[in-house]
């Protein structure tokens, strides 16, 4: 999403997505469980009712995931994309409600996949901890998703060191959108996981 895209957050207040921080809270209820900040290089980008979004996100449309690029709504934007940098969340609730509309979070978790994801846990595991969410997602009408995040998000401590070119090293959480690091590769994005 476009930087200054508007988002209602559970309070009422309005909050441009680049200001979003891990553990707010969304209008839906869906608290915020990572942050991206993204490239925005070779995206092409539309526009569905004002918000700014690329292509290849994925809006909830008669209850199905569709390719923005694809949903009847979208206008491609037809001037030069001339921000930086793309803006996206992951939520509990895997959606991102905006103006009136359903937007996928970053992880675009089908209900398919979330079964298969529910089942793999229940075939690998017998800890109670898991058995107690497995209960709680079971019961809840509205199927809590938390468990995605809880069980298979992960990341690195901001302290661990990445090789860059040349031998140096660098903290983690010093990266920025560009660096390249030793095997060639180039840094696309940052993200920050809520580690509870």
């Amino acid at each position: 999403f476009d930087q200054d895209t508007m988002i209602i957050m559970k309070n009422g207040d309005k909050k441009a997505i680049k200001n979003i921080q891990v553990g707010e809270e969304l209008e839906d209820g869906g608290k915020v469980t990572a942050t991206f900040k993204l490239n925005s290089q070779n995206q092409e980008m539309y526009v569905v009712k004002d918000v700014i979004v690329s292509g290849a996100h994925s809006i909830i449309h008669n209850g199905k995931l569709v390719k923005v690029k694809d949903y009847s709504e979208a206008k491609q934007l037809t001037e030069n994309y001339t921000n930086l940098y793309l803006y996206n969340l992951n939520t509990t609730t895997k959606q991102i409600p905006i103006r009136g509309e359903l937007f996928c979070d970053w992880d675009e978790i089908t209900s398919e996949i979330e079964g298969k994801l529910w089942n793999e846990l229940g075939n690998a595991s017998s800890i109670n901890v898991l058995r107690k969410d497995l209960r709680r997602y079971s019961s809840s009408k509205s199927k809590d998703k938390s468990f995605i995040h809880k069980y298979y998000d992960g990341g690195f401590s901001k302290n661990s060191l990445v090789t860059m070119i040349k031998d140096r090293t660098k903290a983690i959480s010093s990266l920025k959108i560009g660096d390249r690091i030793e095997n060639g590769g180039v840094i696309y994005g940052i993200v920050k996981i809520d580690k509870s």
